[in-house]
């Protein structure tokens, strides 16, 4: 069937059955059909329906009529009455609705791809064109044919119920886990980071954040067997794994850099765990680090090697798509979420805050510090916010308790479980967070 005809097809059901058009409202869309007269028609049918009016030949020829010159779009030279009554007397089964709509679908990116390449071919012929600017033009092009694949399908509640009922009794046998584990027990009893989830760790500078992130990625992937990417836009993936070797070993992070061991054993113990091929780190310092480019490389590493889960380092030094910075991290942020629930796995996104933190007496972090963006905080499934008051100083909490060598993990959004404070114990020396009931790592 040619696109023509199944565009014919999809009005003359949409027509004759109104209420159809419900059944494909992820499907259906006006810039697919190629013809403009169709098109005018899907447009009105769509406005019709928005409005709540009801549809039938008569409100959508009054519709119709609005358009100006609509007449002339008529291939056929008929008048707008009997080409709109051609259309719907075309009607045979409502059956094919939906595979005529992915034919329309199928043909709309595929138009959009030749004109993609035809394009970009005249801008890599352009020698006054920055063949970086083409890359970043290219990369936002390719997100926007991504996002014509988007297309949710419609389930019932009693599907929806069912496929929970299996679900949570998976969870109940152990069959399937709940989410994947930090390794700190008091932590874990609290949170965990699970499939199409997007969670935000945020804190001032020299709190800990990549430390903890990175932790968390190398427990996944050593003891529980997962495959983590890890997208680093601040450090290099020397620096990284030399953080790595240094929580797993004891060392000084800094004093690696000197070239200086203690442990020649642990250090060597350390360096073997990092050969893993589930840990897997992308160097995007100076690179071009648009967000749709990680979502299509995480895409292309679920099909080929699978993915358990993505840590982003970090959100503010990514780039997006936007006229103001907060359109740019509004549109980062948003696709951090849909990495999450494409590929159905954890995605956690690093964030700096504002200076505001340091205006309060007790430095302690909260929602409204997250930078730039409150989309950040709406777009995510839980915000974790790490802070280590001993930084600023404080000595001794309200209750004279020492705060020497203290972390604490705020939970500050829980969209599935509660908030609090989770206290920890931090050991700069090698950048590991522990548990306060837990002996010293090292």
């Amino acid at each position: 069937m040619n696109n023509i005809d199944a565009e014919k097809a999809v009005l003359s059901v949409l027509i004759s059955k109104p209420n159809s058009y419900f059944e494909v409202l992820d499907l259906f869309d006006p810039s697919h059909f190629s013809l403009e007269f169709h098109k005018f028609i899907a447009e009105s049918i769509q406005k019709i329906h928005a409005e709540g009016t009801k549809l039938d030949v008569v409100t959508l020829l009054n519709e119709v009529n609005k358009i100006k010159d609509i007449a002339k779009y008529i291939a056929t030279g008929e008048t707008v009455p009997s080409a709109l009554m051609s259309i719907a007397s075309d009607f045979t089964t409502s059956g094919n609705l939906q595979k005529h709509l992915l034919i329309l679908r199928q043909n709309a990116i595929r138009t959009k791809q030749m004109l993609l390449g035809h394009e970009l071919l005249e801008k890599a012929k352009d020698a006054s064109k920055d063949v970086l600017d083409n890359n970043e033009w290219l990369i936002q092009k390719a997100g926007e044919l991504t996002e014509l694949e988007n297309i949710s399908e419609f389930e019932s509640n009693k599907e929806v119920v069912n496929r929970l009922i299996k679900k949570h009794e998976q969870l109940a046998s152990g069959e399937i886990e709940q989410g994947i584990y930090t390794g700190l027990e008091d932590f874990d009893r609290v949170y965990s980071f699970r499939g199409s989830e997007f969670t935000v760790i945020a804190a001032r500078p020299a709190m800990g954040k990549t430390a903890f992130a990175m932790q968390i990625a190398e427990d996944a992937a050593r003891n529980q067997g997962k495959k983590v990417a890890v997208f680093s836009m601040e450090m290099s993936k020397d620096q990284l794994l030399t953080r790595l070797i240094a929580m797993r070993s004891g060392e000084s992070a800094e004093q690696l850099n000197k070239g200086k061991i203690n442990n020649i054993s642990a250090y060597q113990r350390a360096c073997s765990e990092m050969y893993t091929d589930d840990l897997i780190i992308y160097d995007m310092k100076n690179k071009i680090s648009h967000i749709r480019n990680l979502r299509l490389e995480a895409k292309k590493l679920k099909a080929k090697e699978g993915l358990d889960m993505v840590v982003i380092d970090y959100i503010q030094l990514m780039e997006g798509s936007g006229k103001s910075r907060e359109q740019i991290i509004a549109d980062i942020s948003r696709n951090c979420k849909l990495i999450s629930t494409e590929l159905d796995i954890p995605v956690i996104g690093l964030s700096q805050l504002s200076r505001q933190v340091e205006q309060r007496p007790d430095k302690r972090p909260q929602l409204s510090d997250l930078r730039e963006s409150g989309a950040i905080e709406q777009d995510a499934d839980g915000v974790i916010f790490l802070y280590r008051p001993e930084y600023y100083g404080i000595t001794e909490d309200a209750n004279g308790i020492s705060q020497h060598g203290m972390a604490y993990a705020l939970i500050g959004k829980n969209r599935n479980g509660r908030t609090g404070d989770i206290p920890l114990r931090f050991m700069g020396r090698s950048t590991v967070f522990y548990g306060v009931n837990e002996p010293t790592p090292f």
